[in-house]
């Protein structure tokens, strides 16, 4: 029944047998598994892990190690991944030991655990982010590159995609390769305009403004409202549009959206600054 949808009934039939053979108690810390109570799963999943059944056996020992993981539980996780690939290696096993060993702060070896991972099919991807990550969050930003672009390179446009483009273009930001963040900042908002990271992309792409000339910002920053109309963190990048408008000399379209500013954000901290700047835009239009 847990392969058909009824995970709930399954459980049921499992627990009202009286007496649990390993393969139920393999069965019970599956479908826990699969509904995310990590913790409860354990205790049948440390069952199971005596199986005759060496298939069975070694994908208990797998799963346990996963709600280890899961649960925090790092140092216990990393051990089983460790003994778990010493008999059965997989990709799998040693991208989740990546993980363990950088939760821990072993990132050498997790590099290491994550580059056997990475020509894998379907493994490879998630450890070549992870790479890309581990360099990023060191300030490698020219090494964590290369990995981000092999992501990208691969096509499949989802969540993954996405934030390897984010990181990508933060980390050419970081090495004043302006342009290409750019590119990237912008592929972030044609593709995943919709994701929780666009105010992310949003928000570097305005601070690219001071290198690089983004002629599309304003439509970006009206699709981003549209697919965001909850989002509450705008203030600064709209405060910056209007000073923008300033400082070019703009002065109508700065008497604009400064009000703007001052109707959509009442109680600001900047209402001082942007009276500054409302009152010389007034005084500059009238002396044309």
């Amino acid at each position: 029944d847990s392969q058909i949808g009824n995970p709930d009934k399954a459980l049921t039939y499992y627990k009202s047998q009286a007496q649990w053979s390993l393969e139920t108690q393999y069965g019970i810390g599956y479908i826990l598994f699969n509904k995310q109570s990590y913790k409860e799963a354990i205790g049948y999943f440390q069952k199971a892990i005596q199986m005759d059944n060496l298939e069975l056996q070694n994908d208990a020992r797998v799963r346990l190690a996963d709600c280890l993981y899961a649960t925090k539980s790092y140092g216990e996780a990393l051990e089983l991944y460790t003994r778990i690939n010493r008999n059965n290696a997989s990709a799998y096993v040693y991208l989740q030991r990546g993980l363990a060993l950088k939760a821990t702060g072993k990132r050498t070896q997790a590099i290491e655990s994550f580059k056997l991972a990475e020509a894998d099919q379907q493994y490879g991807r998630l450890s070549l982010f992870q790479l890309g990550l581990i360099y990023f969050e060191s300030s490698q930003f020219e090494t964590s590159i290369p990995a981000f672009s092999k992501v990208i390179e691969i096509g499949k446009k989802d969540d993954i995609h996405a934030r390897a483009l984010l990181n990508r273009g933060l980390a050419y930001k970081n090495t004043d390769e302006f342009r290409m963040a750019k590119t990237d900042f912008i592929a972030v908002l044609d593709d995943h305009i919709s994701s929780d990271i666009a105010l992310n992309a949003i928000l570097g792409l305005q601070e690219l403004q001071v290198h690089v000339e983004v002629d599309q910002f304003d439509e970006y920053l009206t699709s981003f409202r549209n697919a965001h109309p909850e989002e509450q963190s705008l203030e600064d990048i709209d405060l910056e549009t209007a000073k923008r408008f300033y400082f070019n000399e703009n002065f109508e379209s700065a008497i604009s959206t400064l009000n703007q500013f001052m109707k959509a954000y009442p109680n600001s901290i900047h209402a001082n600054e942007v009276r500054y700047y409302l009152a010389e835009s007034y005084f500059k239009v009238e002396s044309l």
